[in-house]
C-alpha cells in the first residue's frame, strides 16, 4: 500500500479546522524546523506521496504550504522528497486564499503540487477540469516514483522477474 505523509510541515501548531477557516501558526521556523520537519525528514525517502497543509506557516511565507512554492520546494530539494505532492481537497475553506476552483487548482500546481483534489463538489471538480485543459503535466516518473506498483514491461525485463514467471509456468502445466 501506497503511503502518503500528511499534512506538510505539520498541522499541530494550530487549532482552527482548515476544513473551515484559514490557520495561521505563527511559530518561528527553527521550531518548524526542530519539531514538525523531522518526521517528514526521516520519512522523505520512503513516502510515496506527501499532501501540504492548508495552513499559513507566517514565519517562513505569507502563503498557505500548499499553495507555496518556498515550502514545497523545500520539500524536494531541502528534504530529498521525489514522490507525489497531492493538493489537499481545494474545496476546504482554507483553500479559499487562492480564489475560486479553478485558480486554486493553478495556484496548487505552479507552487508544485503534482495533483490537485477536489472533493465532495461535481461543479468544483468540473470547473478544474475545464480549467487544466492543456496545462503541461509533469512527467510520469515523478508519478510513479517510491514504493508504487511497477509497470508490467519494466518488472518483465528483469531476470529475476522472468526466472520466477518460468517456475509458475512449469507448475502450471504439471
Amino acid at each position: 500500500m501506497a503511503a502518503v505523509g500528511k499534512h506538510f510541515p505539520g498541522h499541530g501548531g494550530v487549532a482552527a479546522d482548515s476544513h473551515l477557516e484559514l490557520p495561521i501558526d505563527d511559530r518561528p521556523i527553527d521550531v518548524l524546523r526542530a519539531h514538525d520537519l523531522v518526521p517528514f525528514a526521516d520519512l522523505a525517502g520512503r513516502l510515496d506521496g506527501v499532501m501540504p497543509a492548508h495552513v499559513i506557516y507566517s514565519a517562513f511565507d505569507a502563503r498557505p504550504a500548499g499553495f507555496s512554492n518556498s515550502w514545497l520546494g523545500l520539500l524536494r530539494e531541502s528534504l530529498g522528497f521525489k514522490g507525489t505532492i497531492f493538493s489537499d481537497d481545494l474545496g476546504m475553506a482554507g483553500a479559499g486564499y487562492a480564489g475560486g476552483p479553478h485558480e486554486r487548482a493553478q495556484a496548487a500546481l505552479d507552487a508544485g503540487c503534482d495533483m490537485v483534489l477536489v472533493c465532495n463538489d461535481r461543479a468544483a471538480a468540473l470547473e478544474v477540469l475545464d480549467a487544466c485543459q492543456g496545462r503541461t503535466i509533469r512527467p510520469a516518473t515523478r508519478l510513479r516514483y517510491g514504493r508504487a506498483r511497477p509497470e508490467p514491461e519494466a518488472l518483465e525485463a528483469l531476470g529475476r522477474w522472468r526466472r520466477v514467471h518460468a517456475r509458475l509456468e512449469a507448475m502450471a502445466q504439471g
